[in-house]
């Protein structure tokens, strides 16, 4: 099991990589894992318009709602 500053170091470690064009980047972890979640949302959005846009009501995308629909209040890890 690892300790909790292993975790914090892990979350600093620096990623290298290339974007789809080939340039090189990098970034700390915990900066990749940001940018997914923020990414997604944004699709997230796009769905949700392209849903309204074609008379269709989109469901919930805020992530409390999906817990509030699939998890007990008192539900623990």
């Amino acid at each position: 099991m690892r300790s909790p500053s292993s975790s914090k170091d892990d979350l600093q470690r620096v990623v290298a990589y290339q974007n789809t064009a080939g340039a090189a980047f990098e970034s700390t972890f915990w900066q990749m894992a940001r940018h997914v979640v923020n990414h997604s949302s944004y699709h997230r959005g796009q769905v949700a318009t392209l849903l309204r846009q074609l008379g269709h009501r989109p469901p919930a995308t805020d992530l409390i709602a999906f817990f509030r629909e699939t998890e007990s209040p008192t539900a623990r890890d």
